[in-house]
């Protein structure tokens, strides 16, 4: 029988709906949510999939030195080795690994611990393409890497917090 992610407490995951190969968010109280990346009966993780902790470990790498080149995301970043532990830590539990993101920093609510950071549509765009040039030199299998793509974009549309055209640039400072 497939263990669902609710079942092993993994937060930030999504879970098959009807046992094929469509993930539907399973929202948690509070804002928390829980992650099985599964296909059908196969229990495999994306953690699995993406090839472990080296894997990820690697990816997370090679984005952060990406970011620290980049004119528009650089200047966000202050302390670039805290954001590489906390963005590894953050990927191997969503992904289905132990909850270390968790353990050390609280509940993942990703768009209030970057309320401060003022991401409009220019800065997602940025972190999306440097995120997925990193992980592209770490994997290879493009049904993987597609499937990435969508999780990370959907995580990263809602990190948006900067709508000039609305007027409502509601990011704090401080």
């Amino acid at each position: 029988m497939l263990s669902s992610a609710w079942d092993r407490g993994i937060p930030g995951a999504w879970v098959p709906v009807n046992g094929v190969s469509s993930f539907q968010l399973i929202s948690w109280p509070r804002g928390l949510f829980k992650v099985d990346r599964t296909v059908g009966e196969d229990t495999t993780s994306i953690l699995e999939r993406l090839g472990g902790n080296e894997v990820v470990g690697r990816w997370v790498e090679t984005f952060y030195d990406l970011i620290e080149q980049h004119p528009l995301l650089a200047p966000m970043f202050k302390n670039v080795q805290s954001a590489r532990e906390k963005q590894y830590a953050y990927f191997i539990e969503a992904f289905g690994g132990p909850l270390i993101y968790t353990e050390a920093h609280g509940r993942p609510f990703l768009r209030f611990k970057h309320r401060h950071f003022k991401i409009g549509q220019a800065e997602r765009d940025a972190w999306m393409e440097l995120v997925m040039i990193a992980l592209k030199s770490q994997l290879e299998d493009e049904a993987m890497i597609g499937e990435m793509e969508t999780w990370l974009g959907e995580m990263a549309d809602k990190m948006i917090n900067h709508h000039p055209e609305k007027q409502d640039a509601y990011y704090f400072q401080g």
